[in-house]
């Protein structure tokens, strides 16, 4: 079960940190982790990450996160507009994740672009046209992938249904009997 891997991963980042409290890299990861699961302390590493660096922009995001499944969406907002301001602020942002400086920035437009599309004002200086074209796209690219894995259904069933084979007179076979 998925799950239960990740829980168990879950665990082993618990010990890690027991044994190095800062490491941001290892408390970023319990983070994303926490949030997956579904835990109320989503959060705390953020706030700890915070504590140690307070440009880590990748904090933002956890927090954005987070805020955004509570339902809080002006938070969601706050975080990813100070998350956003950190990378856009520094030329060559410390980065803790595997993710680029630009896809982390990409993750943070996104997010303030579904929110201001959900009626949450966005920070006036953030341009969100890029973002809205790469959902666009991304919506775009997942109706085509349901439509085609609908038709690959559909002649799955082609292929494996018991079908009657009516000729064009009502007939049974393809001899016109």
């Amino acid at each position: 079960d998925k799950k239960v891997g990740i829980a168990a991963a879950l665990r082993a980042l618990d010990a890690e940190i027991v044994a190095a409290p800062d490491s941001i890299r290892t408390r970023l990861k319990r983070g994303e982790l926490r949030a997956i699961l579904r835990h109320d302390n989503a959060d705390e590493d953020a706030r700890a990450i915070l504590e140690m660096d307070p440009r880590a922009s990748e904090a933002y995001a956890l927090l954005a996160r987070h805020a955004l499944r509570e339902g809080r969406l002006e938070a969601a907002m706050e975080s990813a507009a100070r998350g956003y301001a950190i990378l856009s602020e520094d030329t060559s942002p410390k980065l803790y994740d595997v993710m680029t400086a630009d896809e982390v920035r990409d993750d943070f437009e996104d997010l303030m672009a579904s929110l201001a599309d959900g009626g949450v004002a966005a920070p006036s200086h953030v341009d969100l046209g890029g973002a809205r074209a790469r959902i666009e796209r991304r919506s775009a690219q997942r109706a085509e992938a349901s439509a085609a894995q609908a038709a690959a259904q559909d002649h799955e069933c082609d292929d494996d249904c018991d079908h009657d084979h009516d000729d064009d007179h009502g007939h049974d076979d393809d001899h016109g009997h």
